[in-house]
């Protein structure tokens, strides 16, 4: 919203109607894998708390130690705390999950992506609300094109800003080509 350009209007128009992006937060801990115990080995568990999804490693089975996600969330309740209270309310999370082994996990670090240098959060919303806007800003806007996982079908992953990437990337030589014939 605040980089000079000279995009066509109705482009400035879809970019500021579109510029909200998910709050994503995630906080994991290492730990011994006290999952295996009760026979998780990979996967997710839902909760109706502020941490949302428990995401237990899919790699590194029978090994002493993992890394357990004990929370990752999208709608930025959890960022907004304290991190001494972030690392507590996850804690009391998978305390409920597998009681008495919350206190086996160590070295929380936690990620809220709207708190991130060069991101404005985790995902655009943009593709599934506008899909005119969707259209519009997929077809470039002269020498300009944009890419990234909100102009794709794969919104918020990186497997989208790839596809997206590489679909610019061919619209870029088809250009350069016209331009020789």
């Amino acid at each position: 919203k605040t980089i000079p350009n000279d995009f066509s209007k109705d482009r400035q128009v879809a970019i500021l109607r579109n510029g909200t992006y998910g709050d994503g937060y995630k906080i994991a801990f290492e730990s011994p894998r006290f999952w295996e115990e009760d026979q998780v080995y990979g996967g997710l568990s839902f909760t109706d708390r502020d941490t949302f999804i428990t995401w237990y490693p899919s790699a590194g089975f029978h090994q002493p130690r993992g890394v357990i996600v004990a929370g990752y969330s999208f709608d930025g309740r959890m960022g907004a705390r304290s991190f001494a209270d972030q690392v507590a309310y996850a804690r009391g999370t998978v305390d409920r999950l597998h009681p008495g082994k919350a206190g086996l996990m160590t070295a929380p670090i936690a990620v809220q992506w709207s708190k991130m240098p060069y991101s404005f959060g985790l995902e655009s919303n943009m593709a599934s609300e506008n899909p005119d806007d969707y259209t519009l800003l997929s077809d470039g806007d002269g020498p300009f094109y944009f890419a990234g996982e909100h102009l794709s079908h794969v919104g918020a992953w990186q497997q989208g800003a790839f596809v997206s990437s590489h679909r610019v990337v061919g619209l870029i030589a088809e250009r350069q080509k016209s331009l020789k014939a």
